[in-house]
């Protein structure tokens, strides 16, 4: 089977309309998990993440198996800066609220950003090195998922990316290399 090359143009409207579908998906589950399942809110909500996370790996797993080692890396990419926003969002936040403060705690945020923002770097300048930068950022967000409660939803779409990453190399390294003969 022949593997399909997605330019980076093809790739965006599909994952932007799968992080659409997930957002729905996870809106659904929510309210049906609040709604019908007595669930506290807190609950719902993190059952409707899961549920959209489940649907953004399922989706990317998908155009892994039929892409090129191009498209892979691109969607490896793409899966990158989608953990650093959930890391940067909350970490921005965090870091402008303590600064205004003038608390120490601002470090924490600083850290979040610039933690998150490794994997991305990594991709971009040192390619060799990102499962290395990966597997030592990926228990800094265990970490935070298991010691911070109000930042579990940020904590484990930062984790799964990040494992999702680890996943994505694993299976561009294992991948069998395609030879193209030419016809005559």
């Amino acid at each position: 089977m022949a593997r399909k090359h997605l330019s980076t143009t093809d790739l965006i409207p599909r994952y932007l309309g799968t992080l659409a579908c997930a957002a729905v998906t996870w809106a659904i589950i929510a309210y049906f998990a609040a709604r019908f399942l007595s669930a506290s809110r807190a609950s719902a909500l993190l059952t409707g993440e899961v549920v959209a996370l489940a649907v953004l790996i399922v989706t990317a797993a998908v155009t892994a198996a039929r892409g090129d080692r191009a498209t892979i890396e691109r969607l490896l990419r793409i899966v990158l800066w989608t953990a650093f926003v959930a890391a940067a969002a909350p970490g921005l936040s965090w870091l402008v609220l303590w600064l205004s403060a003038g608390s120490a705690q601002a470090f924490f945020g600083l850290a979040a950003v610039v933690l998150g923002g490794l994997p991305p770097l990594a991709a971009a300048r040192w390619r060799h090195r990102l499962p290395a930068v990966l597997g030592c950022c990926l228990p800094f967000s265990l970490a935070a998922l298991v010691l911070w409660q109000g930042l579990v939803p940020f904590s484990l779409a930062v984790a799964v990316g990040w494992a999702f990453g680890l996943a994505l190399i694993g299976y561009i390294a294992g991948r069998r290399t395609e030879n193209v003969v030419p016809s005559n």
